[in-house]
């Protein structure tokens, strides 16, 4: 499962603030200020509450809407989540014979024992498989399925530093802690004599637009484990992981009158969730 741990759970923001890395060069607090604050926040989580709260079935229960008719969003969702679920728990029965054995993984005891300090609500031990399952299954969930479904092919996410097409006409900071004004970055405060409101706005979009990249096939949900051999004992629980990304595609397809590749929202068609265009991982 390296592909999913080494960005789900967050290998890659260690090697962010690492001394030197990406975060402490640009960031004014450096990489030990930046990481107390991701820490710190946390705990601060208003939306969130604690780590069960962003579960799909906890927020369908909270706010009622399991038993909605046509809501396609979750009903994806619910494909989704099942079949990570099936995934995770063939997976790792391959590895954990018994209850006894999960207990007795101090790795993974100490695991929840560390992340338990910082997120509210995550287990701080693990006395049973089905635990385990349920924490693997809604991480992975939650950074593939979730945040793609807000994070996909579009182009307003990337209405962001550095991306932000007003960034074009102002200068970017030269220096990490400089201060800066960042409403000029957000709102057009001039408009250019030779350039109409219009212009600008298309302007806007079109860069917007260009930061939108094809997806290559490996890095899909769908195919994310073409590339990668995960063992003997893996390999029932791949094939059936496959099984159950075509069989979702397949569903959405069939809904929509749609063809793989289409254009998510095109011509009113649901597609955001075609496994073929979400990511494994989560970057941010």
């Amino acid at each position: 499962m390296s592909q999913l741990f080494f960005n789900d759970f967050q290998a890659i923001s260690l090697a962010l603030f690492a001394p030197g890395g990406g975060i402490d060069m640009v960031f004014g607090p450096g990489s030990v200020g930046s990481h107390k604050w991701v820490v710190d926040a946390w705990t601060r989580l208003e939306e969130e509450g604690s780590f069960w709260e962003a579960d799909l079935y906890v927020r369908m229960a909270q706010r009622g809407t399991a038993k909605i008719p046509g809501f396609k969003r979750q009903d994806d969702l619910i494909s989704f989540y099942d079949a990570i679920r099936t995934f995770v728990k063939n997976y790792l029965s391959a590895y954990y014979f018994s209850d006894g054995d999960v207990v007795a993984d101090w790795e993974l005891q100490s695991w929840g024992v560390a992340t338990c300090g910082v997120i509210p609500g995550f287990p701080g031990t693990f006395r049973s498989l089905d635990e385990v399952v349920r924490v693997v299954t809604s991480c992975i969930y939650r950074t593939a399925a979730l945040h793609h479904t807000m994070n996909a092919d579009d182009t307003w996410h990337m209405y962001a530093l550095p991306h932000k097409p007003m960034t074009l006409h102002h200068p970017m900071p030269s220096q990490p802690g400089e201060s800066v004004d960042l409403q000029p970055y957000y709102i057009s405060q001039t408009v250019d004599d030779d350039l109409t409101k219009e212009d600008i706005l298309a302007e806007h979009l079109l860069v917007g637009s260009a930061y939108v990249r094809p997806l290559h096939r490996p890095c899909s949900l769908m195919y994310s484990y073409e590339s990668i051999d995960l063992g003997e004992y893996a390999a029932p629980s791949v094939r059936e992981f496959a099984r159950a990304m075509e069989a979702i595609q397949a569903k959405i397809h069939a809904r929509e009158g749609s063809l793989p590749g289409d254009k998510y929202g095109q011509d009113g068609k649901f597609n955001l969730l075609d496994p073929a265009n979400l990511p494994f991982y989560c970057f941010i």
